[in-house]
């Protein structure tokens, strides 16, 4: 019975009696043919035209190799293929110039996917179709460690995706957030709480008008520190919002109130001048008449 060949790597298959004399000879061939398939590297041209790249079998071929570099400036579309029926796992880099043209890597009858120029690629194939392994199909997370500065832009965030259950304590810092990625639709409803925010970093434009009323803030969560120089004033306070209890003891000095901020209209205990007999009013008011 004669040799055959396998489907994927084209190794030969020899049969039991067959190749007397020969079997050291044919083996090593194999074990060359494995070895290009596990870590084979080869440099494509595909400049000038399509390129199909062939698996023969019991001999070195293009096709088998790990690593495939594709170099070249593109003058047209080019395709690059493997042949049918073959699985198999490829390394690819694209060192080709593309200009205002593409590469595809596919079987010849079936799909692939277009490379990136200056890229590596991780792919496969099933033997029908070749897959791109991209980032956006792995599994795991993504630390810290691994965001770089500023890129997490305002598009990268859907609707309501971070709440204070995402967030380590002081792990959201200036460097990491790029300028206006932040807006209301990014945020749950309660997920800003003190220990997130820095000193000084809720400045007055940061806040709309009536924001923040009784309900958002914890008693003695508005520190000194907590606020900048000339960050409120009257439009962003809810009448009456601010009571003893929200306060803490010496947080607030002249720095911190903008000119006429502070309206009667601001002060849970009313403060009256006039020439008329006091009344109406509440228990605590200060009422001074004068003639």
């Amino acid at each position: 019975m004669p040799s055959t060949y396998s489907q994927d790597l084209k190794l030969e298959l020899m049969a039991t009696g067959e190749n007397a004399g020969t079997w050291g000879t044919k083996t090593n061939t194999n074990l060359n043919l494995v070895q290009q398939a596990i870590s084979g590297y080869e440099a494509i041209n595909v400049a000038s035209a399509d390129v199909a790249l062939v698996m023969s079998n019991a001999s070195i071929s293009n096709a088998r190799n790990m690593v495939l570099n594709f170099t070249g400036t593109l003058t047209a579309n080019r395709t690059v293929t493997i042949p049918n029926s073959i699985e198999k796992f490829y390394i690819l880099k694209d060192s080709s110039t593309h200009g205002a043209y593409t590469l595809t890597f596919k079987t010849v009858s079936g799909t692939g996917f277009t490379l990136d120029q200056g890229k590596i690629h991780a792919a496969y194939s099933d033997g029908t179709n070749v897959s791109e392994v991209a980032l956006n199909t792995l599994g795991g997370t993504i630390g810290t460690a691994q965001i770089a500065d500023a890129s997490v832009t305002n598009a990268k965030l859907a609707t309501d995706s971070v709440d204070t259950s995402q967030l380590v304590a002081d792990s959201v810092t200036n460097a990491k957030v790029a300028a206006d990625a932040i807006n209301t639709d990014q945020l749950v409803n309660n997920a800003v709480t003190t220990t997130k925010i820095a000193n000084d970093a809720v400045t007055n434009d940061k806040v709309a008008d009536n924001a923040v009323n009784t309900a958002q803030i914890v008693n003695d969560a508005v520190t000194n520190a907590k606020v900048a120089d000339n960050a409120i004033d009257t439009a962003q306070i809810v009448n009456d919002a601010v009571t003893n209890a929200k306060v803490a003891d010496n947080a607030i000095d002249t720095a911190q109130i903008v000119n006429d901020a502070v309206t009667a209209a601001k002060l849970q205990r009313k403060f009256t001048i006039s020439t008329a007999s006091p009344s109406g009013g509440s228990d605590g008011d200060i009422w001074f008449k004068y003639s």
